[in-house]
């Protein structure tokens, strides 16, 4: 294919980083607490992670916290759930899943248009801060269009998601492999060269290992693919729990949803066949290729991958204390940082700087609001006082009354002050008062 391991050396690899999994946060569908990710990692060698909960980014901020503090590198996605026809026509999409459930086939009439109701996976990581932004804000679209699970639409992937973001083919249930199960070919090839165009080098293959068929099929079609497109694979494993046996506990947890007991639906009778969902060696996963007769030459190259992703990503968020002003035993030292922290943010909204009136309301805010409260009353009281004299004065001149865009200005000053006096002493009132300010530089 032409193709060089970028973090190998032609040998089998000796780690990878394990990608796409999922949480106890995915509503129930995984078991692994966010402290195993971070032990079961370390054991497998590996020095860093995904996380890609199903459709919401609850457990994001947990589990980066987890993984920086045991210097494991926190890779962080999500699998969104896509629903073009619930974002098309709520009403009609309702009605169809209504009549599934009657088994109206008048209404649910074939196949074909029972899928065009079903939900899509949809898997992306953020390579930085902006990226996590996008995938949240994604997520939060989703929860406020939720029908069991929190839905978008593949136009709001296109709006949201760019450069700052990593794509991949994501499992079985993405229209990816949806296009490619039901031999949708040429649809598929049009979906993947929008994705290339939009995404480049940050959209990738996904193929997995499991004892499925249909996976099996998807990931020898993607050889394929990789050689018509020139886009790379990668290596993932869709974890559901940390080691091999607790699929017991995945299945327990289904039970339990179900509304049932492991007399009334024992495992066999589960149809979730699956019971390697596990966070893998590398070992597991060549012996997995190897029991598969996947192509090794291949499978090495999606193991690269995983190492590619890793080092694309770098996220950096703000942690408290360090995003807010810290408390000291030092009273003074105390209002200096806050009016320090409350100036510059002031400066941002409405200028460069403040001027002396302003800085000495804001003193006077950070002293007396919270030593002596009468004292501060009668501060504003006089300060409001003030304030309404001057811009009486402004307006009694009259180069000012013939200045249209200054007498709006006077106007909106008094609208601020209107009722002012009787109010209680607030933050809300000190804002009242900062804009005041900014708007008639001359008080």
């Amino acid at each position: 294919m032409g193709y060089v391991n970028e973090y190998g050396d032609g040998s089998d690899f000796q780690s990878y980083i394990p990608l796409h999994g999922h949480s106890t946060y995915s509503f129930g569908d995984a078991s692994t607490k966010l402290n195993e990710l971070i032990s079961r990692t370390k054991e497998i060698g590996s020095d860093a992670i995904a996380l890609t909960e199903h459709g919401n980014m609850c457990s994001f901020f947990k589990f980066y916290k987890e993984a920086k503090d045991n210097d494991i590198k926190p890779i962080l996605g999500c699998e969104l759930y896509v629903n073009d026809a619930y974002h098309k026509d709520v009403d009609v999409f309702l009605e169809a899943k209504r009549s599934k459930k009657k088994k109206n086939d008048d209404l649910v009439a074939t196949d074909e248009e029972d899928l065009d109701f079903s939900n899509r996976h949809f898997l992306c990581y953020a390579k930085n801060y902006e990226g996590l932004r996008n995938i949240i804000q994604l997520s939060n679209i989703g929860f406020e269009n939720f029908y069991r699970k929190p839905l978008v639409n593949s136009n709001l992937l296109f709006e949201h998601l760019d450069h700052n973001n990593i794509i991949t083919t994501g499992c079985m249930q993405s229209e990816f492999n949806q296009l490619l199960l039901n031999k949708r070919y040429d649809d598929l090839d049009k979906l993947v060269s929008k994705f290339k165009e939009k995404f480049d080098e940050n959209f990738y293959f996904e193929i997995q290992f499991n004892c499925m068929d249909e996976q099996l099929e998807i990931d020898n079609y993607y050889i394929k693919m990789t050689e018509k497109f020139g886009i790379k694979p990668v290596f993932a494993l869709d974890y559901h729990y940390a080691y091999p046996n607790d699929w017991q506990i995945q299945y327990l947890l289904y039970v339990i949803k179900q509304r049932q007991d492991v007399k009334s639906y024992p495992p066999e009778d589960w149809f979730y066949t699956v019971r390697d969902l596990y966070i893998k060696s590398v070992q597991d996963v060549y012996a997995y290729a190897e029991k598969l007769g996947f192509d090794k030459n291949y499978l090495n190259m999606a193991i690269d991958s995983t190492f590619e992703i890793r080092d694309k990503v770098d996220i950096d968020i703000p942690i408290y204390p360090d995003n807010f002003p810290k408390y000291m035993d030092n009273d003074d030292e105390c209002t200096r940082l806050f009016l320090e922290k409350l100036t510059k943010k002031f400066n941002e909204k409405y200028g460069d700087s403040l001027n002396e009136n302003q800085k000495t309301l804001l003193s006077k805010y950070i002293v007396l609001s919270s030593e002596n409260s009468v004292e501060f009353k009668i501060y504003i009281n006089e300060e409001i006082q003030r304030l309404k004299d001057v811009v009486k004065t402004i307006q009694k001149r009259k180069e000012v009354l013939l200045d249209e865009s200054l007498s709006d200005k006077n106007k909106e000053v008094f609208d601020v002050l209107k009722g002012f006096k009787e109010q209680q002493i607030s933050d809300d009132m000190i804002k009242k008062i900062l804009k005041i300010q900014a708007l008639a530089p001359e008080v």
